[in-house]
């Protein structure tokens, strides 16, 4: 099991930051990992509350390779499809899958990298195989969802105080 920290923080004074917020995840199982998502409007962050019955809940529309990571399978198919293929279908099979899985879907326009959250095995996977950054974790639901609430809260709090 993976342990995770969510934070998130206003974008403004990041290198190469544009945008509302940087929506940090940091991984460590005995080897840390991190990535960011640099999020452009405030409705964006529900993309991760409305899709989590979804990604609790759906299971992989596909036969799966399941010794490999939900983004490594997606990657696979993309590269094993032909024209022989009932391709049409299969990519609007996977393209639904992804509006509601994928964070490059989920943030739509922005430079998001293909992170994927997706139910294995009863806990959340979160994968990523992109030629610079490549990760496959196991986390609890709850703990996902209970340090994305708690990071949102405390941005909010930083970037709109009560006056």
């Amino acid at each position: 099991m993976c342990n995770l920290v969510i934070s998130c923080l206003p974008a403004l004074g990041f290198t190469n930051a544009s945008g509302l917020a940087k929506l940090s995840f940091l991984f460590d199982n005995g080897v840390s990992n991190s990535f960011h998502v640099y999020i452009e409007r405030e409705g964006d962050f529900n993309w991760f509350f409305d899709n989590e019955h979804i990604v609790r809940t759906e299971s992989f529309p596909l036969p799966q390779d399941m010794s490999k990571s939900v983004a490594s399978n997606i990657g696979c198919l993309f590269d094993n499809l032909t024209d022989d293929d009932n391709s049409d279908e299969l990519y609007e099979i996977i393209y639904q899958y992804r509006e509601r899985h994928c964070f490059r879907f989920g943030f739509r326009g922005q430079d998001v990298p293909d992170v994927y959250l997706a139910s294995k095995s009863g806990k959340l996977e979160i994968s990523c195989e992109e030629s610079d950054i490549q990760f496959n974790y196991l986390i609890e639901f709850e703990a996902f969802y209970q340090q994305l609430k708690n990071a949102l809260k405390k941005y909010r709090n930083l970037s709109f105080p009560d006056s």
